[in-house]
């Protein structure tokens, strides 16, 4: 959501507002989240000594990401879905060069950058042309093999192909895991429930791997192929004092996304998305306050 924000405020045709970006990302590290990895920590830490003597946010996290260049962990991609919806207008090229661009935040590694590339690119498609699996995977198929490293290439053959997939229990938080089993999903267009579920049983990682699989299962069935009692989990939360967990700001309450994501498909398109139409909003979600950049 932190990056969400950033975007929300900007015509995807001026290019990615890395500045903006790395702003939103410096303020959710600030709100003490409940989970952070190490390599979004190290870059995103950048901003509480940041100065404007010391130039753009964006330059200084990017700089301090380097840190990070052998880190190949999942932090960038879990994030980028919202990126593919604000950009789902922007040709393969540059919606491309706006995902490589917010990995490069944090992740700097190759790997990283044409991760986050490929997946954005097949839930462009899949946005344009909801239920089309394969058009989905020929999109990402074809960046991936002009432009893609070997590794990432060969993960996403793999994926697609029939041979198992990897134990994700190892080495936990490698970016492989999400991107594997999203792709091989959507290959098989498994059900959203039946694959998150599977997901989940793989152990390891499982939330950031779960996030990552979602996206693109989402993105495949549409609003109606989630079920309801997943979706209201999530959404009906907005800061309620009674419910338990983790207390997060009101620009970070879930229960904000179908709005932050109202304004970022209507970045992407020009059209108006009317949320309660959505059969799992809460009626919370809609009668709510909107959505206030002013509050992070």
């Amino acid at each position: 959501m932190s990056r969400d924000a950033g975007l929300s405020q900007h015509d995807p045709s001026a290019g990615f507002p890395e500045e903006d970006v790395a702003r939103k990302y410096g303020a959710w590290l600030e709100s003490h989240p409940f989970d952070v990895g190490n390599t979004c920590r190290t870059a995103f830490s950048a901003a509480s000594h940041h100065t404007d003597a010391a130039g753009p946010l964006a330059q200084v996290m990017r700089s301090q990401a380097q840190f990070s260049r052998d880190s190949k962990s999942n932090g960038s991609l879990m994030r980028i879905t919202p990126l593919a919806v604000w950009g789902c207008r922007l040709s393969d090229k540059l919606l491309a060069e706006a995902a490589m661009a917010d990995a490069k935040l944090s992740h700097p590694n190759v790997v990283t950058q044409h991760a986050n590339a490929i997946y954005c690119i097949a839930i462009k498609h899949l946005i344009a042309r909801q239920t089309d699996a394969d058009g989905a995977i020929k999109a990402a198929r074809s960046w991936a093999q002009d432009h893609a490293c070997d590794e990432v290439r060969g993960w996403l053959e793999a994926a697609l192909g029939d041979g198992s997939g990897p134990a994700a229990d190892r080495m936990m938080g490698f970016v492989r895991y999400g991107f594997f089993y999203a792709f091989r999903h959507l290959k098989l267009r498994t059900p959203y429930q039946d694959a998150i579920r599977e997901v989940l049983l793989l152990k390891g990682d499982t939330d950031t791997n779960a996030a990552i699989v979602g996206g693109v299962l989402g993105a495949l069935h549409g609003a109606s192929g989630i079920p309801a009692h997943m979706a209201q989990a999530v959404l009906g939360r907005l800061g309620q004092v009674d419910l338990k967990g983790p207390k997060r700001p009101e620009w970070l309450q879930p229960g904000r996304l179908p709005e932050i994501f109202a304004e970022l498909y209507g970045r992407a398109t020009g059209m108006q998305v009317d949320v309660s139409a959505l059969p799992w909003v809460p009626v919370a979600t809609v009668q709510g306050s909107r959505f206030d950049e002013s509050s992070s």
